[in-house]
Order: structure tokens, then sequence, then C-alpha cells
């Protein structure tokens, strides 16, 4: 099940008020068979096996780690199987026969001869290995109960692509009486209304162009591929900060409360300041848990730039297969430490000159967005080079919305005025957020609005998302699915 479909919608207040009526022994069970409804709509449910898996492998280490003689050597055998099954399911298809004999056995393989990947094996993998940590580093005690563990660690707000949340904030809040608020409910519709504008209105319209111009890279040159890639880094924000918000908003119908994991990232200026407002909470887990035990500052210049590197590299494997992953991770890294070796890192700037290392740090993350992008090097270097050859734009970008946009040229022209002024509205939200509230969330936004301005905003909202569902062909369900659902 996804957050765009109309079942979820169904779903979401079904599964809140059965948690909220429910008497307390009995909520977990709620929450655990909602999160399986919810798993068995997304996958292959089949698939779902590996979740509780690694659920009791957390649990079981957890309380290894606490009780047991050799603290270090449960948290060393844990944290392998749990990391040791992710790589399997993420890199089998370097293991062809190991790969055929488990499906074999019935495991459900992909069109390329791979087993599929269990949905959110990534998310749920470091939610468990953190889990871990903090019980060995006695930041939280073990969870002794099986399900409270495994419905933190199969949340369905959470499940398919974070936010990458700590057991030390949530399973509190899960042990906690379950309350109706008003208040919170309308912040949580608040939070989602924003992050369905984000998805469907300008991630799923701008899905259409971006992906037909990768799709077929050798048709497209000069401008056309500068606006494929500039359209990609905004798809790609509007899409996963969007499901973040989402994500974020139906915790907060729950009574739960999640870390928001962006904060208007494109207005950074400069790389370390990009990633601290970039899916924030697995930047705040690699720095946590593979910066800081690496040594993080601590062992002078040298150990310090190599550290950085390596949790960069990590970041790139850990986002897919590929030298194209890895080389955007290592263009991340190496960008961070000329920041960190010339100080701009550290230097605080306001005015014209913030503005411009803004701009700068836009630029080179689009630049590195395109080799996330592309399938291999030889793509991304031509979109990176093709991009200053001649071309015809307007006849290119003619026939890429027409190739993913099935309409009249006066629809068509609708369709990219449609773009822009979305894409003017995200502008304008973010701004707002950047200038009155230092990147506040959502539900803050709307509060420091007044009730005439911020009627206005939800109906602009909603006007928004209802014309983008009727120019995807008419179908009231989005036609993309989230980005980081992959990872």
């Amino acid at each position: 099940m996804s957050f765009n479909t109309l079942p979820y919608l169904v779903f979401l207040p079904l599964a809140a008020l059965a948690w909220l009526a429910a008497p307390r022994p009995a909520r977990i069970w709620v929450l655990l068979a909602a999160n399986g409804v919810f798993y068995a709509f997304g996958g292959t449910p089949g698939l779902a096996v590996f979740l509780v898996l690694a659920a009791l492998l957390a649990w079981a280490g957890g309380l290894g780690i606490q009780r047991g003689r050799h603290p270090r050597a449960w948290l060393a055998g844990t944290l392998l199987a749990c990391v040791a099954l992710l790589c399997f399911f993420k890199y089998n298809r370097f293991f062809p026969a190991l790969a055929d004999g488990l499906a074999a056995l019935g495991m459900p393989v992909s069109a390329g001869g791979w087993l599929l990947m269990p949905l959110g094996i990534s998310y749920y993998t470091f939610t468990a290995v953190s889990y871990l940590v903090d019980v060995y580093r006695k930041k939280i005690p073990a969870e002794g109960n099986f399900l409270y563990l495994l419905a933190f660690t199969s949340l369905f707000a959470t499940v398919t692509a974070g936010p990458i949340c700590r057991a030390g904030d949530i399973l509190p809040q899960l042990h906690a009486p379950a309350r109706f608020e008003e208040g919170r409910v309308v912040n949580g519709l608040q939070v989602m209304l924003v992050g369905y504008f984000k998805k469907i209105a300008v991630a799923d319209m701008l899905f259409k162009f971006v992906d037909t111009v990768y799709g077929n890279l050798p048709a497209y040159s000069g401008l056309t591929l500068t606006l494929a890639a500039l359209g990609y880094g905004v798809y790609l924000y509007a899409d996963f900060s969007g499901y973040s918000d989402i994500a974020r908003g139906s915790a907060l119908i729950l009574g739960l409360r999640l870390p928001e994991n962006f904060r208007v990232p494109y207005c950074a200026a400069g790389l370390g300041e990009f990633w601290d407002r970039w899916h924030i909470s697995l930047s705040s887990w690699l720095k946590d848990y593979i910066y800081i035990p690496l040594g993080g500052s601590r062992k002078g210049a040298v150990r310090r730039v190599l550290n950085v590197l390596a949790v960069f590299v990590v970041s790139g494997l850990w986002h897919g297969v590929g030298l194209s992953f890895l080389f955007w991770g290592l263009l991340h890294g190496v960008g961070r430490v000329f920041e960190v070796l010339t100080g701009l890192g550290r230097r605080r700037t306001t005015g014209p000159v913030r503005w411009l290392h803004v701009a700068l740090t836009f630029v080179y993350v689009n630049v590195c967005w395109v080799f996330f992008r592309c399938e291999n090097l030889a793509d991304a270097f031509y979109v990176l080079t093709a991009q200053f050859a001649g071309g015809d734009v307007i006849a290119q970008c003619r026939a890429a919305v027409a190739a993913g946009f099935d309409a009249t040229p006066l629809l068509m022209l609708g369709y990219g005025a449609f773009c822009v002024l979305a894409v003017c509205l995200l502008t304008a939200w973010d701004a707002w957020r950047v200038r009155g509230l230092a990147g506040g969330g959502a539900e803050i936004a709307f509060a420091r609005l007044g009730t005439a301005r911020r009627w206005v905003l939800y109906y602009l909202f909603l006007a928004f998302i209802f014309a983008a569902f009727l120019m995807q062909n008419g179908y009231l369900v989005g036609s993309a699915s989230f980005a980081y659902g992959g990872f």
C-alpha cells in the first residue's frame, strides 16, 4: 500500500480509530495488525518474514547486550547478522548461484534474475542497528517485550522509506497512553496536505518529463538536458520530502511524533549545511554510528578527511549498486572535504554572499544528482557535456512531454505551465519557511498564518492536487511510486 493511493486514505483513519479506541493491553496488537496490512499491500507478503527476522535479531541482541556476560560479542554478532541480511538482498545479483538456489525454494525473483528485496529493508535494518548500538552505549534500556520492538521497526508510517527513527524517541511513545487531541490531528492533516501537494502536484508531474528524457538520453541535447537535470533535483526533493511529510502527518494522527526529515535543503549555503537539512535522519545516523565511531574529527586532519570520505562512500553504497552511486557519494565526500580543509563549512555568511553560496551549492548538488539518476557513468557524463551542445529545445521538450503525457498541443502547454506554477508555489512555501521560521515544520508555518490566509493556502494546495490528478490521464491515483521506496 502506498501513501499516494486511495486505499491508504481509507486505511489511515480506520487504523487511527482502532489504535485510539483499543484498550491499552490490546493497542500493540492493533498497531501490529495495521503494520501487517500495510506491508502486505506494499510488496510480496512472503517477504514480511525478513522484517520479523530483523526485529527478532534486534530484540534478542538487545537483551543479550544488556544481560549477557559478553555484551561486545552480542553486539558484534547481531550487527553482523542484520547487516549481512541487508547486504544479501541488496547485492545478491552478484551471487547468481545462491540466488538461483533460493529461488528454487520459492523465493520471488525479479525480471533480472535476482531475488526481490523486501520492502523497506534498508530502513528497518538501520533502525535495528541504531537500537543495538544505543543499548550497548547504555543510552536506552533493552526492550523486554518483542511485540513493541516489532511494532517500532515495522511502523507503517516509516517502514517504506523512513525517516530512520531512534528507539529512544519512539518506544516510550508506544508505551504511553493513547489520547485523541484535536490540535494534533489538525497538525497531522496540515503536514499531510503539504506532502500530497509535493508528491502529486510537483513530483508526479515533473516525473513524466524527467523520466522520458533520462529514458532516452541520445534523443536529447542542449538546454533540454539541463531542464531534465534540474527537474530531477526538484522531483527528488518534492517526492522524498513529500513522503516524509505524509509519514510524519500520519504518525501525528496516531499520536506519535516522528523527527522532521527535510528542512528546506536547497537553501543550504554549503554541503555540510545541505546534509544537515536533507534526509536528516540518515545524515544523523551516519554521523552517530559511522563517523564518530571512526574517530570523527578527534584523530587529526588526515583521519578526519578519511572519515568524511568513508561516510559518503557508505551513503553511496547504501543507496544502490553500481559505480554511479559510488561516484555520487565520492563527489559529495570530496566537496565536503574541500569545505573542511578551506574552512568554508564553518563560516557564517549573510546577505548576497550567503545567496551566492546557496546558488553554488544548489548547482553542485544537482550535478551530483545526475550521477545518482543515471544507470552508468557514461550516461551521466553525456548529460553533463551534451547540455552545452546545440538543439531545438522547444521541439525536444514538446516531444518529451508528448511521449510522457498523452494530450493535445494545448493541453501539453497547460502541463508545462502547471509544472512551472507548482514549482513556484513550492519555492514560495519554502522561502516562507526559511525567511519567517528558520526552516520550521509545516504545522508551525500554518500556525503563523492568519485564519484567512491559512484557508486560502489550504484551497490552493487542494486545487493543485486535484488539477494534477485530472492531468494524469484522469485516473485518481498517483502515477509514480515514491522514489526512495526502492532503497
